[in-house]
Order: C-alpha cells, then sequence, then structure tokens
C-alpha cells in the first residue's frame, strides 16, 4: 500500500480508510486469497 499512498500523495492509514470505505458501500470486493489476491471494484 505505500506504493499507491505515495502515487496518491495520502498517508498509508489515508489508503487503508479509503478501501474500508468502499467496501463498506459495496464497491470494492477483494478476489482470491489474502496473499497474491487482488481488489476489484464492483459496478
Amino acid at each position: 500500500m505505500a506504493d499507491l499512498a505515495a502515487l496518491l500523495g495520502i498517508t498509508e492509514k489515508g489508503v487503508e480508510w479509503q478501501v474500508r470505505r468502499l467496501r463498506t458501500a459495496g464497491l470494492l470486493t477483494r478476489v482470491g486469497p489474502a496473499r497474491g489476491g487482488h481488489w476489484e471494484v464492483v459496478g
């Protein structure tokens, strides 16, 4: 998540917060295992 945080110009905690918010809204889902899986945007 460090790469994504740097790309977006926010902290890693900010990225975690945004991912949590998108998951709660049903707009983001996890595909595959915790290691080696990926996130997909729903909709």
